[in-house]
C-alpha cells in the first residue's frame, strides 16, 4: 500500500515511471509555451540578461527580472497582437524550493536547446558563455 501511495504522489509532481514513455506535464508546458522563441530571440534575451547581470553579478534572478529578460518589445516579433513573451508561469518551473529565485543558465540552455530551425551547433555556442569566466563574453 505504501509503495503503491508513493507512486500515486510521484505521478502528481509529473515523476512517471521508467516503464511509462509519457512526457512530463511541466516539459510538455515548457515546450508548448516556448516554441516561439527561435535561437535569435534567445541570444536577444542574453543580451538583456548582460545588463541584469553587470548590476547584480549573480545569474539567480526573481520574477520581475525574468519578466524583463525573456519579453522582447521589438514589433517585428509582434505575434497575434502581442510581445514575444516566455509565459511567467513558466517561473514556478525553474524556481529553487518557493523562494522566488531562479538560475537563469538553466532557463536559456532549456531555450536553447529547443530553438527550432537552428542546428545543435548554433544552440549550444549561445549558452556556452553562461559558464565561461565572463557571461557577456562572445566566443
Amino acid at each position: 500500500l505504501r509503495i503503491a501511495q508513493a507512486g500515486e504522489r510521484c505521478g502528481a509532481m509529473g515523476v512517471v515511471a521508467s516503464n511509462e514513455r509519457r512526457t512530463p506535464r511541466h516539459w510538455a508546458l515548457f515546450r508548448r509555451r516556448a516554441r516561439p522563441f527561435a535561437l535569435k530571440h534567445v541570444l536577444d534575451a542574453r543580451k538583456r540578461f548582460a545588463d541584469v547581470y553587470a548590476e547584480s553579478g549573480s545569474f539567480l534572478i526573481g520574477r520581475r527580472q525574468y519578466f524583463e529578460v525573456f519579453t522582447d518589445y521589438d514589433l517585428e516579433n509582434v505575434h497575434q497582437g502581442q510581445f514575444l513573451s516566455l509565459a511567467l508561469e513558466l517561473f514556478s518551473i525553474f524556481e529553487q524550493e518557493h523562494t522566488g529565485i531562479a538560475d537563469v543558465r538553466e532557463i536559456f540552455c532549456l531555450l536553447a536547446l529547443i530553438a527550432h530551425k537552428s542546428p545543435l551547433s548554433a544552440r549550444l555556442e549561445a549558452i556556452f558563455p553562461l559558464f565561461g569566466p565572463a557571461m557577456t563574453e562572445e566566443r
